[in-house]
C-alpha cells in the first residue's frame, strides 16, 4: 500500500516534480479525488514529499473547512491539529495546515504537548515557519517521539507560502 512506502512511489513516479504534477492532476479532474474513502486520507500530504508543502496546507484548509459529522473524526482531529500520520506504521508526521490556535495534549507518561499556532485565520492558511521545541523545522515532518516527550510546536502563519 502506497503509505507504507511514498519514498518508493515518488521514485517510480520520476521524481518529486512528477509526482507533484500527478497529483496537481488528480486534484484538478472532477470527481477523481474522493475524500469520503479511507483509501485517499493521506493524498494532500504526499504534496510534502514532493517538496510542495504550500499545497499540503491548501488541501487541509479545504478540506477541514467543508465540515465533517463524524465520519474520519481521527483525520479532522489531527489536520485540525495541524498534522497527520501518512503511514499508520510509521511514527512520522506530515504538517498540514492547523485550524486551532491552541492545543495541549496531556499524555499518559505525564508530559504535556502544546501546539501554539499564531496569526491564524483563514486568510492565514500557510505556514511561514515553525518551531519543535524552539528549534526550527527545516522539512514538514516531525517523529512522534517529540510528541511523547512533552514540548512545544509553535506555528507561524501567513497569508502567503513559504518560499522553502
Amino acid at each position: 500500500m502506497v503509505p507504507h512506502d511514498v519514498e518508493g512511489l515518488t521514485a517510480l513516479m520520476g521524481g518529486p516534480d512528477a509526482m507533484a504534477a500527478k497529483l496537481d492532476s488528480l486534484f484538478a479532474t472532477p470527481r477523481q479525488y474522493d475524500h469520503a474513502s479511507v483509501q485517499c486520507l493521506h493524498i494532500a500530504h504526499l504534496y510534502n514529499y514532493a517538496g510542495r508543502s504550500r499545497r499540503t496546507q491548501e488541501l487541509v484548509d479545504s478540506l477541514l473547512r467543508k465540515g465533517y459529522h463524524g465520519k474520519f473524526a481521527a483525520w479532522h482531529v489531527l489536520n485540525a491539529l495541524g498534522f497527520y500520520q501518512v503511514c499508520p506504521g510509521k511514527p512520522v508526521y506530515s504538517i498540514g495546515r492547523p485550524l486551532i490556535d491552541r492545543a495541549t495534549l496531556h499524555l499518559a507518561n505525564g508530559k504535556d504537548f502544546v501546539i501554539e499556532v499564531h496569526g491564524n485565520s483563514p486568510e492565514n492558511r500557510y505556514i511561514s515557519r515553525i518551531a519543535l521545541n524552539g528549534k526550527p523545522l527545516t522539512e514538514p515532518f516531525f517523529d512522534h517521539d517529540a510528541i511523547m516527550g512533552g514540548g512545544t510546536l509553535e506555528i507561524y502563519m501567513s497569508s502567503v507560502p513559504a518560499k522553502n
